[in-house]
C-alpha cells in the first residue's frame, strides 16, 4: 500500500512538472502553439511517469521534504501559470510576465533530476554555474549556465587567481544562512581558508539609452547583501548609508541629472560594504549567484589542494558542503610578452579615471579619490595583471598640484607600477600631446 501510495504521489509529481513545463515550452518556443505544446508534452509526460529510476526511487526523509514542499506551493502556482494560456507568447512584456513561474518551475525539474542522482541534499539547491554567460544569471534566470552540483573544481597556477561561480536557490525562505570556506590542504601544506574569497552578486538596475534605469545586471560584489535593495517592480535602486546617528536606503538613481559623471561628497553619502562576508537572507524561489574567488599561494606546490564551502543556519549545515577542489599545475605562468617582440615586456593596463582629491576626503563616483579609495583600487588592478593604468587625460590637465600627481606616483610605485611607457613611440607622443 505504502509502495502503491508513493507511486500515486509520483504521479501526481510527474503531472505538476507537466503543467510547469507546458508553460515553459510555451514561452520558449514562441512559434508553437499552446495546443502543440500540450500535445508535445503529453508525450514527455508518458516517459517521465514511466521512469524507472523515478518511480523505484526509495522513500525518505529528503524526498518526502521535498513533496511536502511541492503539495504546498504548486497549487498556486499552477493556477498562476494557468493564466498565462489567455496571453499571446508574442505579446510584448510576455517574458517578463511570466519569468518567476517560469523560473521555480525549472528549480522544481531540476531539484527531481538531482533527488534522482543524490546531487540534492538539502532543501536547498547548489549550482556550478559558467563565471561569464551569455545570458546573464539573474534572480529569475529559468536557464541557468551550468547544473546541479556539490563540486567546484578549479585550476591556477602558483601566485595566480582563480575564480567560480556558485547559484542558490530555495523553495522557502532561509534566513541568516552563512557561508564559509575552509582551509584547502594539499602536498606542499594549504591554501589559507582567508584566501578563498567569497562575494555575493547584486544584481541592480543599470541605466538605458532612455529615462531611468533600464536593465538588470549582475555586476556588484558585495560582503552584505543588504547593501543594496531593488524594487524589481519599479525597477528602481536602493543604497544603504550609513550615518553616525542612524543608517537609511536612499534612492541610488537621481532622476533629475543630466551629467553622466556625477560624483557627491562621501559625508553626504557615506556608502560602505561590511568588512567580511555577512549572513544571507535568502528569498523563497531566487536565484542568488555567489562568486568565489581562490588566491594561490606564489610559493605553492604542484598537487590538488581540497578543501570545503559550508552553508550553515544557526550553526547547522542545511546541505552537504561543497568540495572546493584547486589543481596547481607543475609550471608557473611566465611574465607576458608582446606578440611582435617576445623579448619585450606586456602591459596590461585601462584608462583610469581616478586621481587624489585635494580635500583628501574622496567621493562616491569615478574620479575622485581618498587615499585610502586609491590605494585598493590599485591593489586590485595590480592583484590581477594591471600594472599599468593610463590617466584618461594628461597630468596637467588633471593635476594643477604637482606635489600631489608626484603622491600619485609615488602610490602607483609602491604596488608594482612603475610608470614605464606603453606602446611605440608615436602612442607616446599621441598620449603626451593631446
Amino acid at each position: 500500500m505504502k509502495v502503491l501510495n508513493r507511486r500515486c504521489q509520483m504521479k501526481w509529481f510527474a503531472n505538476v512538472c507537466l503543467g510547469l513545463l507546458v508553460v515553459l515550452f510555451n514561452s520558449t518556443a514562441k512559434a508553437v502553439s499552446y495546443e502543440e505544446a500540450v500535445d508535445r508534452l503529453e508525450k514527455v509526460k508518458d516517459k517521465f511517469i514511466l521512469h524507472p529510476k523515478f518511480t523505484t526511487t526509495p522513500s525518505s526523509s529528503m524526498n518526502d521534504e521535498w513533496n511536502d514542499i511541492i503539495f504546498a506551493q504548486c497549487s498556486s502556482l499552477l493556477k498562476e501559470l494557468q493564466t498565462y494560456k489567455k496571453y499571446d507568447p508574442l505579446t510584448p512584456g510576455f517574458d517578463k510576465i511570466t519569468e518567476k513561474s517560469l523560473s521555480n518551475a525549472q528549480r522544481f525539474s531540476d531539484a527531481l533530476a538531482g533527488l534522482r542522482n543524490g546531487t540534492v541534499t538539502g532543501k536547498l539547491l547548489t549550482y556550478s554555474t559558467e563565471l561569464f554567460p551569455s545570458t546573464p544569471i539573474t534572480p529569475y534566470t529559468a536557464e541557468l549556465p551550468g547544473k546541479i552540483s556539490n563540486e567546484l573544481q578549479l585550476e591556477a597556477c602558483a601566485g595566480e587567481f582563480e575564480s567560480a561561480s556558485l547559484v542558490l536557490w530555495a523553495p522557502e525562505p532561509v534566513s541568516a544562512l552563512v557561508i564559509k570556506a575552509t582551509q584547502l590542504q594539499g602536498p606542499g601544506g594549504v591554501i589559507p581558508g582567508s584566501d578563498v574569497d567569497i562575494k555575493y552578486v547584486k544584481c541592480w538596475y543599470q541605466q538605458g539609452c532612455g529615462e531611468g534605469p533600464g536593465y538588470l545586471v549582475p555586476e556588484l560584489l558585495l560582503n552584505d547583501d543588504t547593501l543594496v535593495k531593488v524594487d524589481y517592480d519599479k525597477r528602481r535602486n536602493h543604497v544603504k548609508l550609513s550615518f553616525p546617528d542612524a543608517g537609511k536606503y536612499v534612492q541610488a538613481y537621481d532622476t533629475t541629472r543630466t551629467n553622466p559623471g556625477y560624483e557627491i561628497e562621501s559625508e553626504k553619502f557615506p556608502v560602505q560594504d561590511a568588512d567580511s562576508l555577512q549572513p544571507l537572507d535568502l528569498p523563497a524561489g531566487e536565484n542568488k549567484q555567489i562568486w568565489i574567488t581562490v588566491k594561490v599561494p606564489s610559493a605553492a606546490k604542484a598537487g590538488n589542494y581540497r578543501g570545503q564551502i559550508t552553508l550553515s543556519v544557526n550553526g547547522k549545515e542545511i546541505v552537504k558542503p561543497i568540495a572546493l577542489t584547486v589543481n596547481v599545475p607543475a609550471f608557473s605562468l611566465a611574465s607576458p610578452k608582446t606578440h611582435y617582440d617576445l623579448s619585450q615586456e606586456f602591459f596590461g593596463s585601462l584608462y583610469y579615471w581616478g586621481r587624489l582629491d585635494p580635500s583628501g576626503k574622496g567621493k562616491v563616483g569615478f574620479a575622485m579619490k581618498s587615499e585610502q579609495q586609491f590605494r585598493a583600487e590599485l591593489k586590485i588592478m595590480a592583484d590581477h595583471g594591471i600594472i599599468a593604468p593610463c590617466m584618461i587625460f594628461p597630468a596637467r590637465m588633471v593635476y594643477g598640484n604637482r606635489p600631489l600627481f608626484r603622491k600619485h606616483l609615488a602610490i602607483m610605485r609602491e604596488f608594482g607600477m612603475s610608470g614605464k611607457p606603453i606602446g611605440n613611440q608615436l602612442f607616446k607622443i599621441l598620449i603626451i600631446e593631446i
